[in-house]
């Protein structure tokens, strides 16, 4: 009875997370709770077309095996967001490849990479679809980045108004041309972005190269479609994009002031997982991996497929994006060949290494904990996964 009941509240209960930032992504002085306004982009509560679900907070995320006819699959809660970081897990879950490996994928779904941060501190989580924000959990919650899967970094944009003052002084800083901005001008802005992500980053590297402080401006947390819907009707200063909000963005008109490719920094998706899961299962991380680049490969391999399964899963998500749109996402942002991990010169999570001294510089992460940071970077799961596939 109660393995009827859990099955049945995984069906109707699908919730989304739209929990506060993490506290340790908060911006220093100049940080402001959120706009009232209710989320206009936010996920919606609807039935995924396959696949266990939970709630981000409170649901039934017991970890028990599933009995089937093939014997006992391992369970594994893996978070996930609406955005293409989490495409791979949904199809692999859909077309059966988590059964296959012997596993049984659980998606618990969240916003954003704070509240998914404070969820692994509550043991709500095995593994997660993530970005940059992964580095308070490696910092805080013993987490370990374990693979990257997408390049991120061009689609992540700080947009401003033409008619904004930021946007009459471009190349203050001579080392970023492209950077838009000045210390005048930047200085008082209101920055609209999700605390603790990696448009949070955005938005304060691009202070620092300007020459200024977090505490110079104010950085008002909102998720980004709540962020994307307020710049819209002439809220805040700047607004901090992903690569999912690209299109819309310079459909408007708007100007990126600076993104983090402009100011150097390079960034991935990937996977993170819980420190004490992969020392008590590090077959079962392997396995996982196994799939997730059964599955990468595959995205490579048929354009269009990455292309119908990112719609499915934004649709699923609430997010009716076309196949144009995606399309040029997935040009701007594309996967990681898992062939690389072969390179003699790879090297996993350089970027978490840079975001972590970041915020340590900023006193958002004590110093020590790039240490740690550096030491929660494991690519020994993702060399093996991808030795276990030839």
């Amino acid at each position: 009875m109660k393995r009827l009941i859990a099955m049945v509240m995984c069906i109707v209960m699908v919730v989304f997370s739209v929990a506060a930032c993490s506290g340790q992504g908060s911006s220093g002085g100049g940080t402001k709770p959120a706009a009232a306004e209710k989320p206009q982009d936010t996920p919606k509560a609807e039935a995924p077309a396959a696949g266990n679900e939970t709630e981000a907070k409170g649901g039934d995320a017991e970890k028990t095996p599933e009995t089937t006819a093939d014997g006992a699959l391992e369970k594994v809660r893996v978070a996930v967001m609406p955005y293409m970081m989490s495409v791979a897990v949904n199809y692999a879950v859909s077309k059966g490849y988590d059964k296959e490996a012997g596993l049984d994928i659980e998606m618990v779904r969240f916003a954003t990479g704070g509240p998914m941060n404070e969820a692994l501190g509550a043991g709500e989580w095995d593994i997660a679809a993530d970005g940059m924000a992964a580095v308070f959990a490696l910092a805080n919650y013993d987490a370990r980045w374990i693979a990257e899967t997408v390049d991120s970094t061009p689609g992540l944009n700080a947009y401003i108004r033409p008619d904004s003052e930021i946007a009459k002084v471009k190349g203050y800083n001579p080392t970023y041309p492209d950077v838009y901005g000045s210390p005048e001008t930047l200085k008082g802005a209101t920055i609209l972005c999700p605390t603790g992500t990696s448009a949070h980053i955005n938005a304060l590297k691009w202070v620092e190269k300007i020459g200024l402080k977090d505490s110079d401006v104010n950085i008002v947390h909102m998720e980004y479609g709540q962020g994307y819907q307020a710049f819209l009707t002439g809220q805040g200063d700047v607004f901090c994009s992903p690569p999912a909000f690209k299109i819309q963005c310079d459909a408007q008109g708007w100007i990126i002031g600076a993104s983090l490719e402009d100011l150097g920094v390079k960034v991935y998706d990937g996977f993170a997982a819980a420190g004490s899961y992969c020392d008590e299962h590090p077959e079962v991380v392997e396995k996982f991996l196994e799939v997730m680049l059964k599955v990468v490969k595959e995205f490579i391999a048929d354009n269009d497929l990455a292309v119908t399964e990112a719609v499915k899963w934004y649709k699923d998500n609430g997010k009716d994006e076309d196949e144009e749109t995606i399309r040029q996402e997935l040009e701007l942002c594309p996967y990681l060949d898992p062939a690389m991990v072969e390179n003699p010169d790879y090297k996993l999570g350089d970027g978490m290494v840079v975001v972590a001294e970041f915020f340590a510089n900023l006193g958002q992460i004590e110093p020590e904990k790039v240490a740690v940071v550096e030491s929660n970077l494991k690519d020994t799961f993702v060399k093996q996964a991808y030795e276990n596939l030839k």
